[in-house]
Formats: structure tokens, sequence, C-alpha cells
């Protein structure tokens, strides 16, 4: 199957950034433009490379798609739903968004009032069904990733100088709860206190710092 070339819609920046041109106000023939027309190019934009095309594979045996985004991100869908997630899109802040905000997950998997889509293994760019489940919005928190501030390396750890221990704490209804605190070298014992409690609190939600077969 021969690739298809991404199309930018009329109107918007043929660079691929998803943003809407001004109207001419004249005409200037050297630079495309005509009066009462959409520009081509935002200011300097024209400098830009469009973006490359869509390309196509396969995971588990299943077509998927890889749509390009701006600064040189993909982001992958099933092919099926290439129809619905008609671009152009753009990387905004982890996500595949469109004029700042309409998300492409919210697009492949559209939540019921009071729910969230949420992104199973915490890759934003992963789009596809199978990544994709309902959620609130606490499930969906309770499903991060470990923040950068973390100096244990694990979630749920944090280290007490004052105590010289590794205490241990997890998020219940909105408020943090201590489970308990380690010595200096039970780091690994800690963290599995954390998965303990995950499990029991968030289920299936819950981010582990040792993922479970």
């Amino acid at each position: 199957m021969a690739p298809r070339i991404a199309i930018i819609p009329y109107g918007y920046c043929q660079c691929g950034c998803g943003e809407k041109t001004a109207i001419c106000k004249g005409n200037d023939t050297a630079h495309g433009f005509v009066k009462g027309q959409p520009r081509k190019y935002i200011p300097y934009h024209h400098r830009i490379k469009p973006r490359p095309p869509i390309r196509y594979g396969t995971v588990d045996g299943k077509p998927i798609a890889h749509i390009p985004l701006t600064k040189g991100y993909w982001t992958r869908i099933d092919r099926k739903n290439l129809t619905k997630a008609q671009g152009p899109w753009c990387y905004q802040k982890g996500y595949a968004s469109r004029h700042g905000n309409i998300m492409l997950h919210n697009i492949i998997l559209p939540p019921p009032p009071g729910m969230e889509t949420d992104h199973i293994n915490n890759d934003p760019l992963d789009n596809l069904e199978s990544n994709l489940r309902y959620g609130t919005h606490q499930q969906n928190t309770q499903n991060e990733v470990i923040s950068k501030s973390n100096t244990s390396g694990y979630k749920g750890v944090h280290w007490l100088k004052i105590n010289r221990k590794w205490q241990v704490r997890i998020y219940v209804d909105g408020k943090r709860r201590s489970v308990g605190c380690f010595a200096a070298d039970k780091l690994i014992e800690a963290a599995k206190a954390y998965d303990k409690a995950a499990i029991e609190q968030y289920g299936k939600f819950a981010k582990l710092n040792f993922p479970q077969r």
C-alpha cells in the first residue's frame, strides 16, 4: 500500500504546526498571498520543514499508523481510527493535541461524564485502543509515574533526614497517609510495602515499583 500523505487543511499553516493563519489584507503574488484568503504560512513558519507522511506498521499482528506531530514527535493509533483522528496534530506537554485543548486520546475513546481517558502504560503518545481505558480523575493520577523530585528511585518512598529512615506514603481520597518507616538499608522492602498498599487502594490503576506479571 502506498504511503498516505498527511494533508494539511485549508486555512492552517502548511508547516504542520496545527495553527490557523491570518486572512490576507492585500495581494502579494510574490509570496502567494491573495486578498481575503488565509495565508499559506504563519510568519517565518515557511522555514519549517513540513511533516513527513503517516507511516504504517503492525503491533501483535494488528495494523497501526504512526502520525507525525510537531517538534519531531510521533503518536501511534489503530489504523481503523485514521478517519476519526484526522489532523494535523501537535505535540503539547507530552500529548498529541489539536487547537490546544483537543486531545487525541479523547477523540479515539471519548470519556463519559465524570470520567477521563487514561493511558495504561503511561505513554501519552501510545493511543492504541488497547492502551486506553476509562477512569476517574483520582484513578488517573494514581497511575502517574514517579515524580522528578523523588530521590529514592521508587514511587511512594521518601527519605526522612531527621529520622534517617525511608518513609512510605500513599494518597487515599486525596489525602496523604503513612504506610510506615523503614531502616536505611531496607529501601527495597519499603518499595514493596508501597506496592502492596497501592494494590489494595488502587487496584488495576496502581503504578507499581515492581510490576507484576
